[in-house]
């Protein structure tokens, strides 16, 4: 939804596929002031972004951002008298701060590296273990790289 020459609206719906979130709701606005900077003040993925330069036929930009991680998964499990398949939810909430290179044209090679912490770390085991169905674990760092055709 074009709402300004240089602003976007935006809303949706996540599917996430989780055993305890399965829906997401979706919604903000991108601002591009200039050709140079780009805000997505979007929920669940804000992102502010600036292009550094041109190499060659690559624009770099760095950005910093945030994210809801995570998944579900299931494993086998035979402890405490329960022996079979048991699904469970990892939950997280990112803060990156990357870099990226992108064609300046359609096609080409892309690619991505990125810092972050990570926080408000959870598993939820739908079966719940002996102790509960909730196991809060510590903060951490991430590291993530990516290359894309």
């Amino acid at each position: 939804l074009q709402l300004t020459p240089t602003m976007q609206g935006k809303a949706g719906i996540v599917y996430l596929d989780r055993n305890l979130v399965k829906l997401l709701p979706a919604i903000g606005v991108t601002w591009t002031p200039n050709a140079d900077s780009r805000y997505d003040i979007f929920f669940p993925a804000p992102r502010a972004a600036r292009r550094f330069t041109t190499l060659g036929k690559h624009n770099v930009w760095g950005y910093v951002a945030g994210e809801y991680g995570g998944g579900a998964w299931t494993f086998q499990r035979n402890t405490y008298g329960f022996n079979g398949i048991s699904a469970f939810d990892y939950n997280d909430v990112r803060v990156t701060l990357g870099t990226e290179f992108v064609p300046a044209t359609a096609g080409g090679i892309s690619g991505n590296l990125e810092v972050g912490y990570v926080f408000a770390r959870q598993l939820f085991y739908v079966d719940g273990p002996p102790q509960g169905q909730y196991q809060e674990l510590p903060s951490t760092m991430m590291l993530r790289a990516g290359l894309a055709y």
